[in-house]
């Protein structure tokens, strides 16, 4: 009988699917609708499709800059948000996961808990 794997070894292959995931809903066009969204956003951030504004906001968290990181973030919510499951699938709720990661790090505590 095989042995279960360890409890990290779980997480980190399902975070490796989440991540496949997403890179596959970069490579795929998106729907008509989510081509013609128009987000509101700061100038920094105008033009970036879902995937750019995931890879800044990544890019942000990795320099520990979490409350910058929370714009895009806060973008692709408000702008994919409501169809990102739809649209996405379940890997979706890795942009929830880090904007409440975020939140936690700007000690937004109450906001953090609701993502």
């Amino acid at each position: 009988m095989k042995e279960p794997q360890s409890n990290l070894k779980v997480r980190i292959a399902s975070w490796f699917r989440c991540l496949a995931a997403i890179a596959l809903c970069a490579a795929v066009p998106l729907p008509v609708a989510a081509q013609q969204a128009t987000p509101a956003v700061a100038d920094d951030n105008e033009g970036l499709d879902i995937q750019g504004l995931f890879e800044k906001a990544g890019a942000l968290m990795e320099d520990s800059r979490w409350e910058d990181a929370l714009k895009p973030l806060g973008v692709i919510i408000k702008d994919y948000g409501p169809s990102g499951f739809q649209d996405f699938g379940p890997a979706f709720g890795v942009m929830w996961y880090r904007y409440g990661f975020c939140l936690k790090n700007v000690k937004r505590f109450d906001e953090a808990l609701e993502a």
